[in-house]
């Protein structure tokens, strides 16, 4: 520094030279915190060297030329003021006033800069318009004339460049009365922007007059300065709204109202301020703070905030930061278990109306829509209720929402209907026959649909986030939430009159066969009214829970978990119509499988008797052999030989013919009548034709065999015992 310090003195060292070498020189890892001052210094002595060497040189060169190498120079200072600004380590070696200073000695060195450029273009006498943008710094330099007279309104804005709706800005629309109005009036304009990282690190926000101590700094800080004709510094207005600051938000401004969000931050999310803490500021130099006097917040929105002013300084926004917390180990584990259980006892009671309550009247159907309302409804909040659970994006979440508020008003409207209907069988005993499923049907899902469509063309007109803009994949607070709690509340008083107005019906009953049924109907209303009177206090929790305090989660967890659980004690454990019908269902199914039993076992049973016998008592019919323990003769024994392989080759002809072989006694006629039917039978079967002296010889072995069966042996239950014997059929 002393050897740079000492070429300065001796003439060696030009501004550009200087300007290079200083860039070079400001690193972390070059540069100490006390060093940043005297760089700042050498900074200032460039200014100083090149504004010099311009005087000096007169009118050598060109006034153009002038103004190009003065702007060049200044686009070089902004770089180097840049690096300044984006150092990390020096910074933290400074206390918070030295900071401080040095951060209102950066603000002056680049108006410096800029006047200096507006300087020469007025002594050119022509307008002249420079920006010069680094990657922490934004300068604007402007020479220009203004006629009041044509220029009413808006008589300059800084940046004069660039989107007014995408970026910060700052508008003056009205002059102080003291310049005249016939007459145009020459300006000089420098207008700087400093990004929030770096307004944090310069100007702390612990010394804030006037503002809440817990607040941060949410924008990046705007300055203007404007020079009249005479070179004087034009800082306060005649009019309280002369001057119109629109400040965009770094951090996003949202709901929920209160400060702690029971989450932690999921990787990409990013911090958001807490919606309606904004407050406008402006760095006060006399006494070195944020002040908030002579401005006033105009507009909000949830990236930009806009104040009006009746003067110039450095100005910024302030806002509260929601406080990510982890979240509730008891909330999460009552919410699970409560959730669940309300899911498996919906679950459980459309099944039983379906398959349990053959009624199929317009309560069953009121019923199984309902239960599947809510329970949709139970899976959407147990599932994406809370955006970070499955790390939804903002498009997502919002899409969560809009079906969450479908579903539950659909319920609800199923809650009135059913209101209605069970009313309607209250006071008409005898029913007209007339089947409203398709009225109700239309107006439980068409005015859920026409209320969320409404809510979104509303949200779209005024530009506003009205489905997840809190916390949770839910409606906005605090205006959009009454989309949902506007309906709640009118079905709720709906609900409470049909209540009213069923028991004055009852109170002036005096028929007792009347009373009777209508004793019933009171039942199911009594039950019908709790039900909904449940989901209206649990949504009055949630509300509070939304809008004021997050101890009232653990009411809204535990009421949500009754719901499913209450409306299967209702509609299945306490409905005498299920319990008989399911009794009668398990009772017959018992009674079907007792005689499917049965039946198996007689089954069982024969077939295990009849294989054990088969395979003890084989028929000699079958097998072919002869009838007759007795020893026959040669030639009846050549005859039996004969026709036992004819019969071996044709048992299955017999058994497929004739059947299996039931047991039956038989007298002689009968047995010669069947073997004269059986001789046809075979006579009639043979694959070829066979000679006459082969059909006589079967005859004879045929007849043969018959002499020798005694009517003893078939009678004898030793061969004839469920034998194998066909019947043979009469028309054979």
């Amino acid at each position: 520094m002393d050897n740079t310090l000492n070429l300065i003195e001796e003439g060696k060292l030009n501004p550009f030279t200087l300007m290079i070498e200083l860039d070079r020189h400001i690193t972390d890892s070059s540069l100490f915190g006390h060093e940043i001052k005297i760089s700042l210094n050498f900074t200032a002595k460039s200014l100083d060297m090149f504004l010099q060497s311009n005087m000096e040189e007169g009118d050598e060169d060109p006034m153009g030329t002038r103004l190009f190498q003065i702007n060049y120079f200044s686009d070089m200072a902004m770089g180097v003021i840049s690096r300044f600004l984006s150092l990390e380590i020096p910074w933290q070696q400074l206390n918070e006033s030295e900071r401080t200073s040095l951060g209102c000695q950066l603000n002056g060195l680049v108006d410096s800069f800029g006047l200096s450029v507006t300087n020469t273009s007025k002594s050119i006498g022509t307008t002249f318009n420079t920006t010069h943008v680094k990657k922490h710094l934004l300068m604007e330099a402007q020479y220009l004339k203004l006629n009041l007279v044509e220029n009413s309104r808006s008589k300059y804005r800084f940046p004069t460049l660039g989107n007014p709706s995408l970026e910060s800005s700052i508008v003056v629309q009205e002059l102080p009365s003291k310049f005249p109005r016939d007459s145009a009036i020459e300006l000089e304009a420098v207008g700087q922007m400093i990004p929030m990282a770096v307004a944090e690190k310069l100007f702390t926000t612990k010394n804030i007059s006037k503002l809440d101590g817990t607040k941060r700094i949410n924008s990046g800080i705007v300055t203007l300065k404007i020079y009249g004709p005479g070179g004087e510094v034009i800082k306060y207005f005649d009019s309280e709204s002369a001057v119109l600051v629109s400040l965009k938000h770094t951090r996003q401004v949202k709901g929920p109202s209160y400060e702690t969000i029971w989450h932690e931050l999921y990787p990409g999310e990013k911090p958001t301020a807490i919606e309606g803490t904004e407050q406008c500021a402006y760095w006060n130099d006399s006494s070195s703070g944020w002040d908030t006097e002579g401005c006033r917040i105009v507009s909000r929105s949830h990236w930009f905030t806009t104040c009006e002013c009746n003067h110039l300084s450095p100005f910024a926004v302030f806002s509260k930061d929601h406080e990510q917390t982890p979240k509730d180990f008891m909330y999460e584990l009552m919410s699970i278990v409560f959730s669940s259980l309300s899911v498996i006892c919906l679950i459980v009671t459309l099944i039983s109306l379906h398959f349990l309550d053959e009624s199929h009247e317009e309560r069953n159907l009121i019923g199984k829509h309902m239960c599947g309302c809510l329970l949709v409804g139970h899976l959407l909040a147990l599932t994406v209720l809370d955006g970070s659970f499955l790390q939804l994006s903002s498009r997502h979440c919002e899409e969560a929402a809009i079906c969450l508020h479908y579903v539950f008003i659909a319920s609800f409207m199923w809650m009135a209907i059913e209101g209605h209907h069970l009313y309607r069988m209250l006071v008409c005993v005898f029913n007209s026959g007339r089947d409203f499923s398709t009225i109700y049907i239309c107006l439980a899902y068409g005015i859920p649909l026409v209320i969320v469509v409404v809510t979104c063309i509303v949200a779209a007109i005024f530009s506003d986030n009205g489905y997840a803009d809190d916390e949770l994949c839910w409606l906005s607070s605090p205006n959009y939430i009454w989309a949902f709690f506007g309906p709640v509340v009118v079905l709720t008083l709906i609900n409470l009159v049909t209540l009213v107005q069923a028991m004055k019906v009852v109170v002036t009953v005096s028929n007792k066969k009347v009373k009777r049924y209508r004793k019933r109907i009171i039942i199911w209303l009594k039950g019908w009214f709790s039900l909904s009177s449940l989901l209206g206090v649990t949504w009055i929790f949630g509300f509070f829970y939304i809008e004021l305090d997050h101890n009232f989660a653990y009411a809204f967890v535990a009421l949500n978990g009754l719901q499913g659980v209450l409306l299967f004690l209702s509609r299945v454990i306490f409905n005498t119509q299920v319990r008989t019908s399911f009794k009668t269902k398990c009772k017959a199914m018992i009674e079907g499988n007792k005689e499917k039993l049965k039946c198996l076992r007689k089954f069982n049973l024969k077939r295990k008797g009849r294989d054990s016998e088969t395979s003890v008592k084989t028929s000699p019919w079958a097998l072919g052999e002869s009838f007759s323990s007795s020893q026959p003769d040669a030639n009846t024994m050549t005859t039996s030989a004969s026709f036992s392989s004819v019969t071996s080759t044709r048992f299955l002809f017999f058994k497929t013919r004739f059947g299996p072989i039931e047991r039956r006694s038989y007298t002689m006629d009968q047995i010669n009548r069947d073997i004269e039917k059986s001789k046809s039978v075979i006579s009639g079967c043979q694959p070829q034709p066979k000679t006459e002296c082969e059909n006589e010889g079967l005859e004879k072995a045929v007849v043969g065999e018959a002499q020798h069966i005694s009517v003893k042996n078939i009678m004898d239950s030793n061969i004839w015992d469920d034998g194998t014997l066909p019947k043979i059929p009469e028309e054979l």
